[in-house]
């Protein structure tokens, strides 16, 4: 057997039943913007919105990502989109400077822009571990292209817009670059996304083709192989609440992780292999 030694303690396991891949739409808004969530009528944009647990209603690993094309005559892709998410126990967005501390960068790249009216959707370059305990934080920035003038000329998003507080939406579009001291301002444009899920939902593992035991740990965990689904091995993951990653690993066979260099708060561990995907909480004392 090859060991492997980390360094961890985990003492919660928080378990429900893998299902198949999933989508989530969140808004069914008619409205129609220039503006948000990405803007082809100024050089620059950014759009930053909370997305709500209860809106969402599954957990597991986010893999794609959309938002809702109206029309608009150009259907070139658009150019230098940065899309960032985090977890957050917060419900509302004032006004403020741009800042993406505390985010983890999910994609870059160009965003579909094809005719017509649909989803637009980007396959995330990191896939995200979802809880549906904290709500979603959502940053779209896009870097400079040069605008398009006109209405229908460039593309236009469908949004709802919902009167009231709390607001959870803001924005910025200008011209100048953006930078730390960008003001965002808020807004009541709440753009229509849709979510897709991986195989979705916290794994009940020691029932499944892979065992990570003990629950509570003291020094060590073990990942232990239970049928040939995963002969090719696994990518095992750690992820803190804001998405972040900060351990990852190939495991071949069997293994022990010895971790103690993480610091005390939940966690997510996710496993990968050829066929499925799960997701586990872990508290780490």
């Amino acid at each position: 057997m090859k060991t492997r030694y980390y360094h961890l303690i985990i003492s919660f396991l928080l378990l429900t039943t893998v299902v198949d891949a999933q989508q989530v739409v969140v808004g069914t808004g008619t409205l129609q913007s220039l503006f948000s969530p990405i803007s082809r009528i100024r050089d620059y944009s950014v759009y930053e919105i909370i997305y709500y647990a209860s809106d969402i209603n599954v957990s597991g690993n986010l893999t794609h990502f959309a938002f809702e094309r109206s029309d608009g005559d150009s259907t070139n892709p658009i150019q230098d989109v940065t899309l960032y998410f985090k977890l957050t126990s917060d419900s509302s967005l004032a006004s403020t400077n741009y800042s993406d501390v505390g985010y983890q960068q999910v994609y870059h790249g160009t965003w579909p822009n094809d005719a017509g009216a649909g989803w637009r959707e980007v396959v995330l370059t990191t896939p995200f571990v979802y809880d549906n305990i904290s709500n979603l934080q959502v940053l779209v920035v896009k870097g400079y292209e040069p605008s398009l003038s006109g209405n229908p000329v460039a593309v236009r998003w469908l949004y709802n817009n919902a009167t009231g507080t709390p607001i959870h939406a803001r924005r910025y579009t200008g011209a100048d670059p953006i930078t730390t001291n960008t003001s965002l301002t808020t807004i009541n444009f709440y753009a229509n996304a849709r979510l897709t899920f991986g195989s979705v939902g916290i794994v009940e593992i020691m029932n499944s083709s892979v065992r990570v035991y003990p629950n509570p740990a003291s020094g060590q965990l073990n990942i232990e192989f239970k049928s040939d689904e995963i002969m090719n091995g696994l990518t095992f993951q750690i992820h803190d609440i804001t998405g972040k990653l900060c351990y990852s690993e190939i495991f071949e066979e069997s293994a022990f992780v010895n971790i103690e260099n993480l610091s005390a708060g939940i966690y997510y561990c996710s496993i990968q292999t050829e066929n499925r995907s799960w997701v586990q909480k872990l508290l780490i004392q």
